[in-house]
């Protein structure tokens, strides 16, 4: 299938940046796999987590929309619906983050891990647009089976989010949007 095609491509982004928080093997290190797990200077982390802390609250603004028109499993087309009112906005909004975090001005220390964790942007984003051609297309195991990933890349980018000393980056969206 088409989107199992385009996971495959996406999924070495995501490799990529494990191998980058593993560092060099061996066991011993050495000043470039230290320098790589650094967090980002405490500047730089104060910036990005404002930043981060808008998608925050436009996050859970959709959720607080879904929650007021009583959208609940039990709701017909649910599928339709989270698509349009939770994924559509949801890429927006994760877009948008992502290019005000590349716009900032680059970490003195940590900028490493703040790359890995910036580099899991596009392979999410990619995932997220295949979540909602399969909404749109009422493929709800396809759906399923692409938010199962998104949540698992999801994953990695929080513990990047963390490595790089970006609390707030490493909200759980979807969560979020929930009020958790």
């Amino acid at each position: 299938m088409e989107a199992t095609l385009i996971v495959r491509r996406l999924w070495p982004f995501a490799i990529a940046a494990l191998v980058l928080f593993a560092g060099c093997g061996g066991g011993g290190s050495d000043a470039s796999s230290e320098e790589s797990l650094r967090p980002a200077d405490p500047a730089y982390a104060k910036k990005a987590n404002a930043v981060c802390a808008k998608a925050v609250r436009q996050t859970q603004q959709i959720g607080k929309q879904l929650t007021k028109a009583g959208i609940s499993p039990q709701t017909p087309d649910l599928l339709a619906v989270t698509t349009e009112q939770l994924v559509r906005p949801g890429i927006r909004i994760r877009a948008q983050l992502a290019d005000e975090l590349r716009a900032l001005q680059p970490p003195t220390a940590g900028a490493e891990t703040v790359q890995a964790y910036l580099d899991l942007f596009d392979p999410l984003e990619e995932l997220a647009r295949l979540r909602l051609q399969a909404g749109v297309e009422n493929d709800l195991e396809e759906a399923r089976r692409l938010e199962s990933l998104m949540q698992e890349l999801g994953e990695e980018q929080q513990a990047a989010a963390r490595l790089a000393g970006l609390e707030v980056c490493a909200t759980n969206f979807v969560l979020a949007a929930f009020g958790n």
